[in-house]
Parts: C-alpha cells; structure tokens; sequence
C-alpha cells in the first residue's frame, strides 16, 4: 500500500508533521484535507504575528477569538475544528481534553467506541447498552470523560474538589456539573458493578451541592442564661498559690456555665432559687447522690441511662462548683465530697472489666476463634445477595459472607498479637502499613493516632501469616498470593474486598462483636491484663498500647512469647493449609 504524501505548510514544525498527516489521513475527503491544510496555513501565520506556541491550547484558543472578532462565526469555529484534529493527534492528553472542553464534541458513535483508551471489555458492553436503548450517546459522552480523565491520570483522585477539576477544564454551572457526575456514575454501576469511582462521583455530587446551595438555618434564640451565672464565670479567675491567674479559656467558660446551669435547674426544681450557701449546696449534694445510685444500678444491670450520673461525672460537677464558693469551709467542704467521688470512681469496675466478669475470655481462646471464623469462611456465601445496597449496607445486612468473615478473622488474629486502636485498624492498607516478603507479614510505618508518632517497622510472628494471606487469597490457592497482593496494593484491610474502599470504624466494632462476642477495644484490656500478669513491665506495657515511647522489636517479640500458645501453634501448621487450600 503506498503512503499518501500531503502538502505540508511551508515552514510548519518539524514536531508537528506526523500530527498533522494523521489528522490528514482521518479526514477522508479532500475537501475535509482542504480545510485542514487551509487552517494550519492561518494558524501557522496568526502564532507567528503573536509570537505563540504552534498548537498551544493558549494559541488555539485566542486564534479562535481573533477569527470570531474578524469573520463569522461559522468560519472561526469550522477554522479552529480544523486546527483541533490535528492537536488532538499529539500525544498529549491535557490538551487532548482542554480542547474537548473548549469546543463542542461532535465524534461520532464509531469514533468514540474505537478511542485507544476505551478498555476492549467495555467496547462490546457498552455498545450493545447502547444500542438496546440503556442509555443514550449523549450519557456515553460523558462516560468518555470519565475515561479520559483516567487515561490522563491514571486513577480517579479521592477528594471531591480534585475529581471536580479533573472532569473540567472550562467547568459548566454546578448544575450541569452535578448532572454529568451522576449519570457517570450510574453507567459505572451499570457497566462496571462494584467499581468504587461511582461512590467517588456521587460524594462529588454531594460536595458541588453544598458549596452551591449553602444550607439557610433558621435563626435560633439565644438561650437564657441567668445575669449572676454569667457574672460569676466571666470573673473567674485561675488561682495560683496566692495570686490570680488569668481568665479561664472560652472553652472553660462554656464548661462552667453549664454546670452552674445544671446547679440552677436542680434548685428550681427544689423550688430554690439559685445560690452558693450551704444550704442549696446540701441540696444539690443529695440529688447528685441520689443520681449516681440510680447510674450504679444501671451500670449493674448493664443498662445505659441518661438519669443516671457517674462518680466521675459528679467529682467534674463538684470541683467546678467549688471555684464559685467563697466561703473557705464550704468550698472545703465540697471539695472534700468531690475528692470522694474521684476515689470512688478509680475504684470502680468499668463497663469493660463487668462485660469480661461476665463473659470470661483469654488471648488464646480469641486467637483460636481467629481459626474457627476462618474455617466458618469455607461455607460461607463468597457475595451478599445484597447487591442493591451500598457497601456499609451490605456489610450491616443479617447475611455473613465470605470476605466478611476472613476479614474479621485476620484483624482478630492481628489484635492479639499488637493491640490497635479500631481508628488505626481501618487505616491499615496492604502494600503501605501491612508489607508481605518471603519471610512473613510486617507492620511498617503505622502513625498512631493517639500520639500522632509513626511506629517502627514489626514483623509479625508466623502464625500471623495464614489471616493475612487469607484476606489477600480471599478463596483463591496459595500460588494466587504474590499476583493478588500485587492486585490489592493499596486496599484496606477493613474495606470492600472488591475495590478496596475503606469502610468506617463504627462497622468495624458492630460486625466484629456480631462474629467474636467482643469490641475491638476490650482486647486492649485483655492485652494489658495478661502481659501484668506474666511479669511484663508497666511501661513496657505501656509502649505497646501505644500510651507513651514506642516499642523496639526485640521488645515486642519478647511480648508476643507470652501471648504465645503452644497447644494453638502446635495445631497451626494443619488449620492454615486448610484456610490457604479453600
């Protein structure tokens, strides 16, 4: 076949000929090459005159200007079309997409269907949705936008603002905007369902919505507060030895008035009126008394009241109402009382040591759980026939799956050997923080939230291995694991096991006591009880929930011998090649 050989503009850019015979050769018509060979002449001489860039996007647009202000519109536009087909040869896909944006796309439904950044799987689907009337050419339009903002940068970006100036360069009303996301959106649920993007986009929508139509609240009145309260906070003084401090803080201020608030309301409820003497004080000391009793039987029944105050609670109510008190003996007094109530409540079982006083467990009894859970994964359905709901939906619907299930597995069988905060839990992402080599699983670089300090690297021991490597297999055979933890680099641990998205800690602590009996926090507390109680230092202790210094991996290791169960590890070896065989 011989090659046609065009006549190119004198002096045109050597950079630019290919482009420009392949905007040639797609033009198909001489009349269509007429035109384009006519523009590139007037382009060429307009960047010149200006001292532009040829095919430049700033170029093309104010040549674009400059024919509109000196011929009609039709031959501005027909012009600038012309010069748009041979840029969008160029191999650069910024400009590809300014120029989609800046002049009206009029490819047709073979020309968008045979693009090179179509995915080949979604050339037969979509067409076929197409021509069985799914959706029309004008939605696949702006499915193509999509695509190509994927093609340029490779992954739709998380934040809202960013995927907004992504889809744009010359951005339409937020109306339109917001249109155009949705229907992406519903064509990736149609064509591609499960791809996290339509969650993405639909989170967009949301964004352009609130700061376009901005929320109109209804003025509120300003709550009544008593003339003497809001005297008595706004002189309040911190004391230091014999001299008066400074102000307290707004933050203080708002604390105190609201117990003052609370001290107002017990007494005209007394039929009193408000006052700091002894007399109203005993008052309210007898109601606050009579309100932890009510808050200790709750707390034994298990059952959660508002009427009920802790001994914690009224220790805050007392010391704060202390500082109002001018009479030295009084406020002695109730300072005394207050000091009580502190005591009472260090002494105190929390909700947490009752829920194991009722329930007893230990560390290896979770971790063998860990196994059953993982064994339980094996019948378990590998999809929720609840398709239509969202991915938390889904995960909080009665029916237990596959993925659900080695998942909560794998986070119980890693909370026993490092305890974790739920926030830090969701945060972990195979690849980043959880890293896997030939030798086993490692922490790496985890920045804990309660500190904000970024923990040094941790292997995990081997009996950590068969969770981790379940949650990446997720059914698949063990020659699958370097291929699948390639694939889902990236994914959260607790997240959709199909996108990868992170789903919230709130259904973290509900699915995991569902499974396991028990929050994600109180194996905390199993933590710390039985390193105590095997001889581990308190401050060693300390480092490893993540309280003060961080934890050395000879430490650690030292730790995780005594959570260690040699009757589980000597069965461990025949359950994990179960779990990795499924």
């Amino acid at each position: 076949m011989t090659k046609t050989i065009y006549n190119i503009p004198e002096n045109w850019p050597e950079a630019f000929k290919k482009p420009f015979r392949m905007a040639m050769d797609k033009a198909g018509n001489k009349q269509k090459r007429d035109h384009i060979h006519a523009a590139a002449n007037k382009h060429l001489a307009f960047c010149q005159a200006e001292a532009l860039p040829i095919l430049s996007y700033d170029a093309i647009v104010r040549h674009h200007e400059f024919l509109r202000n000196n011929h009609k519109a039709s031959i501005a536009q027909r012009n600038s079309v012309c010069i748009a087909q041979i840029a969008w040869c160029i191999a650069d896909k910024t400009l590809r997409d300014q120029l989609y944006d800046h002049f009206l796309d009029m490819r047709s439904k073979e020309e968008l269907f045979s693009e090179p950044y179509l995915p080949r799987e979604l050339k037969f689907i979509g067409k076929t949705a197409l021509d069985e009337g799914e959706f029309k050419l004008q939605d696949w339009r702006f499915f193509d936008r999509y695509l190509r903002v994927l093609d340029r940068l490779g992954t739709l970006p998380n934040n809202s603002r960013e995927i907004v100036d992504a889809f744009w360069f010359k951005s339409p009303s937020y109306k339109q905007q917001s249109a155009i996301l949705g229907k992406v959106a519903d064509l990736i649920d149609l064509l591609t369902p499960g791809n996290g993007d339509a969650n993405r986009l639909r989170k967009a929508q949301r964004y352009l919505r609130e700061i376009n139509v901005p929320v109109k609240l209804k003025a509120m009145p300003e709550p009544y507060t008593n003339p003497e309260i809001t005297q008595l906070v706004d002189a309040a003084r911190q004391i230091k030895g014999k001299s008066v401090g400074a102000p307290y803080s707004d933050k203080k201020k708002e604390n105190q008035r609201a117990i003052l608030q609370i001290l107002e309301q017990v007494l005209n409820d007394a039929g009193q009126d408000f006052s700091l003497k002894r007399d109203e004080i005993n008052i309210f000391a007898d109601h606050a008394n009579l309100k932890f009793e009510i808050g200790r039987m709750n707390k034994l029944k298990e059952k959660s009241s508002e009427e009920g105050w802790t001994a914690n609670y009224i220790s805050h109510i007392l010391y704060t109402i202390a500082t109002f008190i001018s009479d030295k003996q009084l406020c002695s007094d109730v300072k005394a009382d207050a000091g009580a109530y502190s005591l009472i409540s260090r002494k105190s079982l929390k909700r947490k040591d009752l829920i194991l006083l009722k329930n007893p467990i230990t560390l290896p009894e979770l971790f063998e759980k860990a196994f059953q859970l993982l064994q339980q994964a094996d019948d378990a359905p590998i999809e929720s026939r609840h398709r239509s709901l969202g991915v938390e939906e889904a995960f909080a619907a009665p029916e237990t799956t596959r993925p659900l299930l080695i998942i909560v597995a794998a986070i119980l069988a890693l909370l026993c050997f490092y305890p974790l905060r739920g926030i830090d839990i969701v945060g972990l992402r195979f690849g980043y923080e959880l890293q896997r080599d030939v030798n086993g699983w490692l922490m790496v670089s985890l920045p804990t939230h309660k500190t904000g300090w970024w923990t040094d690297p941790i292997r995990f021991p081997a009996e950590m291995s068969p969770f981790l490597d379940a949650a990446i297999l997720q059914g698949s055979d063990s020659e699958h694991l370097w291929p699948n933890y390639k694939e889902k680099k990236g994914h959260y641990l607790w997240g959709d096991w199909k996108t990868g998205e992170k789903i919230n800690r709130n259904d973290l602590t509900i699915q995991f006591k569902k499974l396991v009996g028990y929050t994600p926090h109180l194996l905390r507390t199993l933590w710390a009880d039985y390193l105590l109680i095997n001889g581990a230092d308190r401050n060693l202790v300390s480092a490893m929930l993540q309280h003060s210094s961080l934890i050395s991996q000879q430490d650690y290791e030292a730790l995780v011998k005594k959570v260690r169960v040699v009757r589980t590890a000597e069965t461990l070896a025949g359950i994990a090649n179960q779990a990795l065989e499924r």
